[in-house]
């Protein structure tokens, strides 16, 4: 919700439109309280055939429990964003070309900290919707091609009218 380039839909948008203003803990309970995200977040956990109806319990060392840790550039700084943090964590200064570097050595640094036999370990990139991109990109050079062709055609006018 910080990267005014990416295209958040229509739920997110409106998470963000309500929450505005609100403190962090009244932020996490709005978006605990959605059922779309609620339902996103709980689609990584693993599926198991055999479901068996128990009471609420709280989670255990063995259990699969899944946590997510967003870095995301902001401001020209860097920030963790950790829910179970007491607000964002400041990774240092960044640009828009320095950022993912400075993310890679803050992921690299997390991924060593855990055991060598350690597989339920993911990372995600969150990117734009590369049709979108694509299309965009697609646009421009058409744009720059027919630019181009005006151009040539311009020249070519010019040296007739010339020799």
């Amino acid at each position: 919700m910080n990267r005014p380039e990416v295209d958040i839909g229509d739920e997110l948008a409106n998470l963000k439109s309500f929450t505005t203003g609100l403190p962090s803990r009244e932020k996490g309970h709005a978006i605990g309280n959605s059922d779309k995200i609620r339902v996103a977040h709980n689609s990584f956990t693993r599926q198991d055939p055999f479901v068996m109806e128990e009471e609420t319990k709280v989670a255990t060392k063995d259990d699969d429990v899944f946590h997510f840790i967003s870095f995301v550039p902001h401001n020209n700084t860097l920030y963790e964003l950790d829910g179970l943090q007491a607000g964002p964590i400041s990774h240092g200064e960044c640009s828009p070309e320095t950022w993912l570097a400075l993310a890679r050595e803050q992921i690299q640094k997390r991924i060593e900290n855990y055991a060598s036999n350690e597989i339920r370990f993911n990372l995600l990139a969150i990117i734009g919707d590369q049709v979108t991109q694509f299309e965009k990109e697609k646009t421009r050079l058409a744009t720059l091609q027919q630019w181009i062709g005006m151009k040539l055609a311009n020249q070519l006018a010019g040296a007739q009218l010339s020799g």
